[in-house]
């Protein structure tokens, strides 16, 4: 989706930061999800869900959609039953860290019904995955706190 830098036409900066790490520039969501297996959505808050329902539209049967947005479990839950709905699995990845510190191993807590299969494609990537089970939204529970 059309953020507010950054999209087409890119510019000849964009374009060769792009070409430097190996990416593909596409013009649009329906050219993404033409030559995509993988989707990773990460948006503001405020569209998280209507990207999500935008992704699930247009989602292939087994393409594993990745939510790495900060959204609610509930949102979490309505991007991920669109996309099974339409065939894709969906995968709810919460960054357990912050990428300027951990950069590309950032540990991971994933749930939904592609976890499994996302954390197997990752797993020499570096970035520790945790599987919370099937259910997207689900939450880590805090190891810590005393009771007041």
């Amino acid at each position: 989706m059309r953020g507010k830098t950054n999209h087409p036409p890119y510019t000849e900066a964009f374009s060769g930061d792009g070409r430097d790490a190996w990416v593909t520039l596409v013009d649009s969501l329906d050219a993404l999800m033409a030559r995509a297996d993988v989707v990773f959505s990460a948006v503001v808050v405020a569209t998280a869900v209507p990207v999500g329902q935008s992704i699930a539209a247009l989602v292939r049967p087994g393409m594993l959609v990745v939510d790495v947005n900060a959204s609610t479990p509930r949102a979490k839950r309505l991007v991920a039953e669109a996309v099974v709905a339409n065939g894709g699995a969906f995968v709810d990845a919460n960054l357990m860290g912050a990428v300027s510190i951990y950069g590309a191993a950032v540990p991971l807590y994933s749930s939904g019904d592609g976890a499994a299969r996302f954390a197997d494609r990752l797993r020499h990537s570096g970035s520790p995955i945790e599987l919370a089970g099937p259910e997207p939204g689900r939450r880590r529970q805090s190891r810590c706190c005393a009771a007041w």
